[in-house]
């Protein structure tokens, strides 16, 4: 069909600005997909950090026609091999975007990264694979910052690293799904490596059972000051520099800075000057930079928490 070459070549002319001296345009102007790799381009060069390939597989959800205008919901998902110094490691994510056609000509792309946003509830009819191999060498092995499996009052958390990488982009058949699946996702790693359930309420306690479970184990803000007040079990040291996580430990992000937390993310490894690396899910993302300064959420009110796991 007519969008795919559209897309193909929209996508591949954005992925050429992370290999060149391009400016912001009004290309970026109007697709949002090449504004994405320019974010990723600079956020990677303010950290020193190479790019030696992108490859991305589009998947197409959604075509819905009226009169002369096409939209096309899609998500690319993406994997960079990325060099930091000696180590080597990749990052992997999806983002969803809407692309708009008029007479068979593609005008406008736009991101659907938004909170509620759920790929189980559209439609899927049509899918197929695009790679980018343009690029510099592919290492024959991916080297990462590992630590030791630091058990921290019986927090195994290197059990809940290896459930972070094992779903990030997937589901445990024995939980719920979410529009914004974050916490839930979190809670769920942090059960993997340990944690306990307890309490009844859905007000109280850090728990999910029979259909039903607390806001702490779903919602950003209510794990927030669940880990924040919890005195016993499960429960959170609050640090100062995103360097003193370990492996394990979790992140909170109020992108408004308005006070209420709305985003959790896992550490799951880290680069040689330790800056912490997450999983996360919503917009799922692995090996992402703590700092989501590349996310569409940010803002410059943006506030962390960053919070070591304690049992």
């Amino acid at each position: 069909m007519f969008y795919k070459n559209a897309l193909r070549q929209t996508i591949e002319h954005s992925m050429d600005v992370l290999f060149s001296d391009v400016q912001e345009s009004s290309f970026m102007e109007n697709y949002a997909v090449a504004r994405f790799f320019f974010k990723k381009k600079i956020q990677y060069k303010s950290l020193d950090t190479q790019v030696l390939k992108v490859k991305c597989k589009l998947r197409v959800l959604r075509i819905c026609t009226i009169l002369e205008e096409t939209v096309v919901e899609y998500v690319l998902f993406y994997t960079f091999l990325l060099k930091k110094e000696s180590c080597i490691y990749q990052e992997e994510g999806q983002f969803c975007h809407c692309a708009v056609f008029t007479k068979g000509i593609l005008i406008k792309d736009a991101s659907m990264e938004k909170e509620g946003y759920l790929e189980e509830q559209l439609l899927l009819i049509d899918c197929f694979n695009y790679e980018d191999i343009n690029f510099s060498k592919q290492p024959e092995k991916i080297q990462h910052m590992r630590e030791p499996n630091q058990q921290r009052g019986g927090y195994d958390a290197l059990a809940a690293v290896k459930y972070a990488e094992r779903y990030w982009n997937d589901h445990h058949f024995a939980y719920p799904v979410f529009a914004n699946d974050c916490t839930n996702f979190i809670s769920q790693c942090l059960y993997a490596g340990g944690a306990k359930m307890h309490g009844e309420s859905r007000t109280s306690g850090w728990w999910i059972r029979n259909g039903s479970w607390s806001y702490s184990w779903t919602t950003a803000h209510a794990l927030y000051l669940y880990l924040k007040h919890a005195k016993s079990g499960l429960r959170g040291v609050f640090v100062s520099d995103p360097r003193e996580l370990l492996l394990g430990d979790i992140i909170c992000y109020d992108f408004e800075g308005d006070g209420r937390f709305n985003h959790t993310t896992i550490v799951v490894n880290k680069n040689a000057e330790g800056e912490p690396f997450v999983n996360a899910h919503t917009t799922n993302s692995r090996q992402r930079f703590w700092s989501y300064t590349d996310s569409t959420a940010y803002t410059p009110n943006i506030q962390y928490a960053w919070i070591q796991i304690h049992i």
